[in-house]
C-alpha cells in the first residue's frame, strides 16, 4: 500500500516504532541533533547577515538615471522651444512696430483736423494697435508654456516618486527576508556516509568536505512553497491534530543574490523527516521520525503548521534557514494557471486517460480544474506514485514559470497581480515588500530549467504500510553544499 493521502493521522500520542536506515527517534531535548547517530557534530550554517548589502543592481540603477536624464532633457527642450518661440513673437512685434510708424510718418501729421482719427486708431488710443495685441498674445502663450512645463515636470516627478517607491519596497523586502528566520537554526550531527570526509573547523560558515573548503553563502534566501490537500485552509479555532491538511507538495526556492540565480529544490511528501507533534491544545509532545508531508498537519492548519513544516525542512538540510513560506490550497492552482492565460505541458503515459482525444506527449493547454488534476492525480495502488507526480510537477512548473516570466518582464506589477489572485487561498509570511524583491529578482535573472532538482533517494513501504522516501545522505549532504555554499 502507498503513502494516500491520510485525512487523519491518529497518533497525538504515537512513538515511532522502527523506521528504515540509521535514523532514529528522539525526544524535543536531543531534536537538535539528528541525520544519524554519528557522534561528529559540525554546524553547516553561518550567521545572517542582518542587513542586506543595499541596491546595487546595475538594472534599477539605471533605470533611475534614465528618468533624472529625460527630466533635464524634456526641461531643456521646452526651455529652447520658448525661447525660440519668444524671439518669433520678438521680431514680429518689430516688424508691426515699423509698419505703424512707417504708416504716421506718410500720414500728414500737421493737420489738426485728423488728430481725432489718429487717436482713435493710435498705439495709445481707445482701440489698442497692433503691436499691444502681439505682447498680449506673447504673455499668454508664455504663460502656457510654463503650465505646460510645470505639468510635464510634475509627471516626470511622479515617475520619479514611482521609481523611488519601487526601490524602497525591494530594499524593504530583502531587508526583511534576510532578518526573517521562520525558525532557529538547529545543530546537526554529519551523517555516517560523508562523516570520514569532513573535516571539522572553528568557522561555523566553513565546510571542508573531501579536502576542498566550501563557505556558506549568507546571500542565499529561501522561500519555502507548499502544496495543501485542502481545497480550503482549516480555521486555527478548529484545529484537529492530523485534521488539518497534509503538505501534499513541497518545494523550496533559493534566491542567490551573490550569482544572480533562483533554484528550485523538489522535495518529496513521503520524506522521512524529524517532525515535531503537539496535542489538541499546541502543547509539545514529542519529536519522531516521520513523512514530511505530516509536519503540516500537525498545526492549527495554517501558520503554525507551515512553520512545523518549514522546521522540518530546516532540520532534514542540515540547519539551513527558511526565510519565509507560501501555502497555497488547491483552489489557487486553478486561479493561478489561468492568470497566466492557462499553461501547455506534455500529457503523460500516467494521465493519458484524464484527457480524451490527445495522445502521449502532446501539449494540451490546461484551463482551470485541469491544472489542478495534472499536477495531483496519481495512483495511490503504485508505491512510488508520488516520484511519478513530481516529474510531473516539475514539467508544470517549468511551463508556468516561463510563462510568467514573460509577462513579468513586460509588466513589472504582473507578480504582484498574481499574488493578489490567491490571496484568498493562501497562508504566507511574506509581505508587499517582499513580493516586490522576488518579482524584480525573477524578471532580472529568470531561471535555468537544470535549476530544478529533486532530492536523491529510494521509496521503500514502512511498518504502517505507508510509502516513505529514504534520502540518500551524502547525496543529500553534497546538495546542500551546492546550493547553500561556495567552493573556495
Amino acid at each position: 500500500m502507498s503513502n494516500s493521502d491520510r485525512e487523519e493521522f491518529h497518533g497525538s500520542s504515537h512513538t515511532h516504532s522502527g523506521s528504515s536506515g540509521h535514523h532514529s527517534s528522539h525526544s524535543h531535548s536531543d531534536s537538535r541533533s539528528h541525520h544519524g547517530s554519528h557522534s561528529h557534530h559540525h554546524r553547516y550554517r553561518g550567521p545572517r547577515s542582518s542587513q542586506p548589502e543595499g541596491l546595487s543592481d546595475e538594472y534599477m540603477t539605471a533605470l533611475t538615471e534614465d528618468a533624472l536624464r529625460s527630466s533635464r532633457e524634456l526641461e531643456n527642450q521646452l526651455l529652447e522651444e520658448e525661447k525660440a518661440f519668444a524671439e518669433a513673437v520678438s521680431r514680429s512685434i518689430e516688424a508691426q512696430t515699423g509698419e505703424n510708424t512707417g504708416e504716421q510718418a506718410g500720414s500728414p501729421g500737421g493737420d489738426r483736423g485728423n488728430s481725432e482719427e489718429s487717436d482713435s486708431t493710435g498705439c495709445f488710443g481707445k482701440r489698442p494697435g497692433k503691436g499691444k495685441k502681439h505682447r498680449d498674445s506673447f504673455t499668454r502663450a508664455k504663460r502656457r508654456k510654463k503650465i505646460l512645463i510645470r505639468i510635464l515636470l510634475g509627471i516626470v516627478l511622479l515617475l520619479l516618486l514611482l521609481v523611488g517607491t519601487f526601490f524602497w519596497l525591494r530594499y524593504m523586502g530583502e531587508n526583511n527576508l534576510k532578518k526573517n528566520i521562520v525558525e532557529t537554526p538547529v545543530e546537526v550531527v554529519v551523517p555516517e556516509e560523508v562523516a570520514e570526509e569532513v573535516e571539522e573547523e572553528d568557522n561555523e560558515n566553513l565546510v571542508v568536505y573531501n579536502g576542498e573548503r566550501y563557505w556558506y553563502n549568507e546571500d542565499v534566501i529561501t522561500v519555502l512553497c507548499i502544496g495543501v490537500d485542502r481545497e480550503e485552509f482549516s480555521s486555527p479555532d478548529d484545529m484537529v491534530i492530523g485534521g488539518n491538511g497534509q503538505a501534499d507538495a513541497d518545494v523550496l526556492v533559493i534566491f542567490d543574490k551573490k550569482n544572480g540565480k533562483i533554484s528550485f529544490l523538489n522535495i518529496s511528501r513521503d520524506c522521512m523527516v524529524d517532525l515535531d507533534r503537539y496535542n489538541i491544545q499546541g502543547q509539545y509532545l514529542d519529536t519522531v521520525k516521520e513523512q514530511l508531508c505530516l509536519s503540516f498537519a500537525f498545526g492549527n492548519g495554517q501558520q503554525t503548521s507551515c512553520e512545523n513544516t518549514a522546521l522540518s525542512v530546516s532540520r532534514l538540510l542540515y540547519g539551513i534557514p527558511i526565510n519565509a513560506y507560501v501555502a497555497i490550497d488547491f483552489n489557487s492552482i486553478g486561479t493561478l494557471n489561468d492568470a497566466v492565460g492557462g499553461v501547455s505541458v506534455p500529457v503523460t503515459e500516467d494521465i493519458a486517460h484524464l484527457f480524451p482525444g490527445t495522445t502521449v506527449g502532446a501539449l494540451v493547454n490546461l484551463v482551470g480544474s485541469e491544472a489542478v488534476t495534472y499536477v495531483r492525480t496519481r495512483d495511490t495502488e503504485l508505491l512510488d506514485s508520488n516520484n511519478t507526480r513530481m516529474a510531473r510537477q516539475k514539467q508544470y512548473i517549468l511551463a508556468f514559470l516561463r510563462k510568467a516570466l514573460e509577462q513579468i518582464k513586460e509588466d513589472p506589477t504582473k507578480a504582484l497581480a498574481l499574488f493578489n489572485s490567491v490571496s484568498d487561498n493562501m497562508v504566507t509570511s511574506i509581505k508587499l515588500s517582499e513580493v516586490t524583491y522576488f518579482g524584480t529578482f525573477f524578471a532580472q535573472h529568470g531561471f535555468k530549467e537544470e535549476n530544478l532538482t529533486s532530492l536523491q533517494g529510494e521509496v521503500v513501504l514502512g511498518e504502517d504500510d505507508f510509502a516513505q522516501f529514504i534520502p540518500d545522505e551524502k547525496a543529500l549532504f553534497e546538495t546542500v553544499l551546492n546550493l547553500f555554499y561556495e567552493k573556495e
